[in-house]
């Protein structure tokens, strides 16, 4: 084979093999690029969020203060736009309004009830007649509801009562979620558009109703509450309605609590009338916290500064039955620790529910825990204990010193100081204990 020949056959070679090459090299770049905009191409589904619509007590302490917030908030500028301030000009009072505020607190209201204003279209007059029937007017919370309405939209049905007027019924917070903007439709009105008995879960709201407006003046605000937060509102809500509605309070007393402590109203309304004036004067300054990990439910135990037991035990917020004391009926965690205590601690318990209850006035339940015969000899009425008991031991200092046993009989020494005269005085509590908690007791008189 000549030169020429063998050199183009090396050049088709040649050729050839720079084809194949090539060709793998356009493969690669194109298989690079079609995974590289496989994940473009391709589309994932958004899978549709179901939205709870069902209506739910609601148990957050800081949604459930936001929206307690909200109403306080509204009524208060009710009350501020109807108030009046006297100012002395020449010695005369003469009476003043105070616009700014006046007008202040107009814009703030037109604001929180905007969608109900436009609703029933009402004038400012009618507004301001409005106002004037809900001047000083609050609103006491029995229940909270929330509904949501769609992933944007919350609804809160607070049902309760005025505390002025003692009109019962709901109002109406609808909140945007993304802005936190909310709007109020008004007790009054709510029982006109929807009925005096109704029931929220069958309430519907129309697209404009649920279309909210934030402005300066309509913006919940959500702060962290403390578990001091929660005893505080607690215990406020019992001083409230112990000074303006003394039936609630005891609609609200724990069945059996209610039943040992007070057997009907008329001895608890008696009861508090009694001891009016010093009830309504006490402050919280400490408190406990258990919660019950079987039943959801939580126990605020709070002391004021005498003392006395406050002890809310809650199932959802501000739903909560109450007790007194924490002698008449035995709390849980107090039966636990009894049963893992000793004999002689047994009776030092059962010693301190005796003082406690004395310091309580509550002298019926330490003259039932009183040996009979003991009873019938050294007391020849009720009325004769409770004065010794006024008297020896009511608001002394109690200091535990040794105690013994003489078969089923358990000796306790304790002292008794005075606290005004720091004079001391010393006692010994005779003491059987009985099935479970029970006990009956004497002490020497002299």
């Amino acid at each position: 084979m000549d030169k020429s020949k063998k050199t183009i056959i090396i050049m088709v070679i040649i050729l050839f093999i720079s084809s194949i090459i090539v060709a793998i090299i356009i493969y690669d770049i194109n298989k690079a690029k079609t995974e590289e905009t496989e994940g473009i191409n391709e589309y994932t589904q958004v899978e549709e969020i179901e939205v709870d619509t069902s209506i739910k007590e609601e148990v957050s302490p800081t949604k459930y203060y936001a929206i307690k917030h909200v109403i306080d908030q509204y009524y208060e500028n009710m009350s501020k736009f109807n108030s009046n301030y006297n100012v002395i000009i020449s010695g005369v009072v003469v009476e003043e309004e105070t616009e700014l505020e006046r007008e202040d607190a107009m814009r703030a209201l037109k604001e929180m009830m905007s969608n109900y204003i436009n609703d029933i279209n009402i004038k400012d007059d009618q507004l301001r007649q409005f106002f004037k029937r809900q001047s000083n007017e609050t609103f006491d919370i029995e229940k909270l509801y929330y509904k949501n309405e769609n992933e944007k939209i919350e609804v809160y049905y607070a049902k309760g009562k005025l505390i002025k007027s003692n009109e019962e019924g709901y109002i109406i917070i609808i909140i945007d979620k993304e802005t936190n903007g909310y709007t109020i439709l008004p007790l009054e009105y709510v029982k006109e558009k929807f009925g005096k008995d109704i029931d929220v879960s069958k309430i519907k709201l129309s697209e404009e109703m649920l279309t909210i407006s934030t402005k300066s003046y309509n913006k919940v605000s959500y702060n962290n509450v403390s578990d001091q937060d929660i005893c505080m509102y607690y215990f406020g809500d019992y001083m409230n309605n112990l000074k303006a509605d003394i039936k609630t309070v005891y609609d609200s007393l724990n069945e059996e609590y209610k039943n040992k402590k007070f057997e009907n109203y008329d001895n608890f309304k008696t009861y508090i009338e009694n001891n009016y004036k010093t009830l309504t004067n006490m402050t919280m300054t400490e408190y406990q916290i258990y919660k019950n990990t079987t039943d959801g439910t939580t126990m605020y135990l709070c002391k004021d500064g005498e003392g006395h037991c406050y002890i809310f035990n809650a199932s959802a917020v501000m739903n909560y039955t109450l007790m007194l004391d924490s002698y008449t009926v035995d709390l849980p965690e107090f039966i636990e620790k009894y049963d893992k205590s000793s004999n002689e601690q047994k009776v030092a318990l059962n010693v301190q529910k005796i003082i406690d209850a004395t310091n309580d006035g509550d002298y019926n339940y330490v003259f039932n825990k009183l040996d009979q015969t003991f009873k019938t000899n050294e007391f020849q009425s009720e009325l004769s204990f409770r004065n010794y008991m006024q008297e020896t031991f009511a608001n002394k200092d109690i200091e535990y010193d040794n105690c013994k046993n003489e078969g089923e009989l358990y000796f306790l020494n304790v002292k008794i100081v005075d606290k005004n005269t720091n004079k001391a005085n010393n006692k010994t509590f005779v003491m059987k204990l009985l099935d479970g908690t029970d006990f009956v007791m004497s002490f020497n008189v002299n």
